[in-house]
């Protein structure tokens, strides 16, 4: 348990620094980075929150972390379930602090995005020391910089994430 609560402290202070980004400052606005595509507005951007290969993009960044652990790092692994009831409380205040950021007709499969990609980023931090993965803190950089990340697009399953290309606003 005295791993557990040492990680958690490091996302909680990864957590606290994202306090101070100025969320949303930039969408709309030109963003030029190599495997970015840029969507034109928030309706679209809330769109490809929900767009199945965002979707699925999401789940298989995840489940690259689950499958590594389960089978390299098995004694952390069997930790996975409560490790992710941990930090669901550390993002919860975030979440609640941003989603008044969102426009206030955007859907809240737009927010369970956002949330979504708090867990990833939390669990690739938990696990740092096993994985080399950051793409859920890598989509987290761009909203760093006033950006909102909605969605994933690839071409085919054996291209991500390699391939992938993030949506932004």
């Amino acid at each position: 348990m005295k791993h557990l609560t040492g990680s958690l402290k490091s996302i909680e202070s990864y957590l606290t620094k994202l306090e101070m980004i100025d969320w949303f400052s930039h969408v709309g606005c030109d963003y030029q980075k190599p495997g970015i595509r840029l969507v034109s507005d928030w309706e679209e951007a809330c769109r490809w929150t929900s767009q199945p290969i965002s979707e699925w993009c999401d789940l298989e960044a995840k489940q690259r972390i689950y499958r590594f652990m389960s089978a390299a790092h098995y004694d952390q692994f069997a930790k996975w379930n409560e490790v992710a009831k941990s930090i669901l409380p550390l993002i919860e205040p975030l979440v609640d602090m941003v989603r008044p950021r969102f426009p206030a007709d955007s859907p809240d499969y737009a927010i369970d995005w956002f949330q979504c990609q708090l867990v990833g980023a939390s669990m690739e931090l938990y696990y740092a020391t096993c994985i080399d993965s950051k793409l859920f803190r890598d989509q987290l950089e761009i909203y760093k910089q006033g950006h909102f990340p909605c969605g994933w697009y690839v071409e085919s399953e054996d291209r991500f994430p390699e391939q992938a290309i993030v949506i932004v606003y």
